[in-house]
């Protein structure tokens, strides 16, 4: 998605995402593994991160624009009325039938 850039790495079996605002600044970082995700105390909008296993009194968003998807994950972007960007980073969906009934994400 333009306007954000996305890095990733694994180390040890788990998955780091950040992501960055397109002038190199940090929004949010992820860290995940065997379907669970736990928010980094990084970025600006770090706040603004929600996941599976969060607690947040804000109700997730329903839609937005996918920063990032691979095989297991998906980060999501939705800009608020207030003017800030709520990001929610979940398991990916699942789009092969037969991976799905096979696999637990």
């Amino acid at each position: 998605m333009p306007g954000y850039h996305v890095y990733t790495w694994v180390k040890s079996g788990v998955k780091y995402i950040q992501v960055n605002d397109y002038s190199g600044n940090v929004l949010v970082a992820v860290a995940t593994a065997n379907g669970v995700f736990l928010p980094l105390p990084m970025g600006s909008s770090a706040k603004n991160l929600q996941t599976p296993q969060g607690d947040s009194s804000s109700p997730a968003p329903t839609t937005g624009a996918t920063v990032y998807q691979d095989d297991s994950v998906q980060v999501t972007a939705t800009p608020q009325s207030n003017g800030a960007v709520m990001f929610q980073a979940a398991a990916a969906p699942c789009t092969d039938p037969v991976e799905c009934s096979t696999h637990v994400n």
